[in-house]
C-alpha cells in the first residue's frame, strides 16, 4: 500500500528511456553539480553567509551556464562515442529545453538582478547609516 499502483518493481523501461547506458547515466548525475551549488548558496543565502557563499551566489547565472552546457553533453556524447545510434526524442526535447534556458539566461535583467543582490549583513548596514 502507498508503494504506486504497478506490481511489477522493474523502472528499467524509464532508466532506457532516458539513458542509454550507465555512462551517460553518470554524466546526467555530474551534470547537476553546479545547480546543487547553487541550491545550496540559496540555502545560505543570509546577511552572516560566508564570502564563499556570496561568490557562490553572485556566479549563479555561470552555474546554470555550465550546467546547461553539461546537459547538451550529455544528450550528444553517447553518439560520439558510440554508444548510441542516434540522439533519441528525449535528447532532442531535452535539447530544446535547453535552448529555452540559454536564451532566458542571456536576456534576462531580472536573472541578473537577482543574483546580484544579497542581503546585508548587520555590521555592512550600520556603516552605511554612519555614512549618510
Amino acid at each position: 500500500m502507498g508503494r504506486g499502483g504497478s506490481k511489477t518493481k522493474d523502472v528499467s523501461l524509464l532508466y532506457d528511456i532516458a539513458y542509454p547506458d550507465t555512462f551517460s547515466f553518470f554524466l546526467a548525475v555530474l551534470s547537476t553539480i553546479p545547480a546543487v551549488l547553487l541550491i545550496v548558496a540559496f540555502a545560505k543565502r543570509k546577511p552572516e553567509a560566508s564570502e564563499r557563499m556570496r561568490k557562490l551566489w553572485r556566479s549563479g547565472i555561470t552555474l546554470m551556464f555550465i550546467a546547461a552546457v553539461l546537459n547538451i553533453i550529455v544528450v550528444f556524447l553517447p553518439v560520439v562515442l558510440g554508444k548510441a545510434h542516434a540522439v533519441h526524442l528525449y535528447g532532442w526535447a531535452q535539447l530544446g529545453v535547453i535552448a529555452l534556458i540559454l536564451g532566458y539566461l542571456f536576456r534576462s535583467q531580472h536573472l541578473k538582478d537577482a543574483f546580484a543582490d544579497y542581503p546585508a549583513a548587520a555590521e555592512d548596514k550600520k556603516k552605511k547609516d554612519e555614512k549618510t
